[in-house]
């Protein structure tokens, strides 16, 4: 889920790739999920340089369908990226304008929070918590 309200949250599209591209190598289809026109041609970039879906408009009904059935999920500080979390699908958060320590990723699967204020995580550091993630 590389999309989020406020541009300051946001993780750069060229990481969303790399790790979209990683996702594709061990068999997972990386879905896209969006919600204004922006986030769609955001969406849409990031599925071209990766090999990824990007679906039409979700309602959160169907939204929370698709996160049920995730077997991965990477997302922006978003109530999406801790709804999934819920379900307890491996989530990794990626915060880049508030602080994980104050509403980090919770839930009963395997969970991970990088960044902070100001501090935009390593692709790196994402990469490996999806390798711990994909190797369980």
């Amino acid at each position: 889920m590389p999309c989020a309200s406020r541009p300051e949250k946001l993780w750069p599209e060229a990481h969303w790739m790399a790790l979209g591209c990683r996702l594709r190598d061990a068999g997972l289809t990386p879905v896209l999920i969006w919600g204004s026109a922006e986030e769609h041609q955001r969406a849409q970039r990031i599925a071209a340089g990766c090999g990824g879906v990007v679906p039409p408009f979700l309602s959160v009904a169907d939204t929370a369908a698709v996160l049920g059935q995730a077997r991965q999920i990477v997302g922006l500080d978003t109530g999406f990226t801790h709804l999934g979390a819920a379900f307890g699908a491996p989530t990794i958060g990626i915060y880049c304008d508030h602080e994980p320590g104050l509403a980090g990723v919770t839930g009963p699967g395997p969970v991970a929070s990088f960044g902070g204020k100001g501090q935009v995580p390593a692709l790196q550091q994402v990469l490996g918590a999806l390798e711990g993630h994909l190797s369980t």
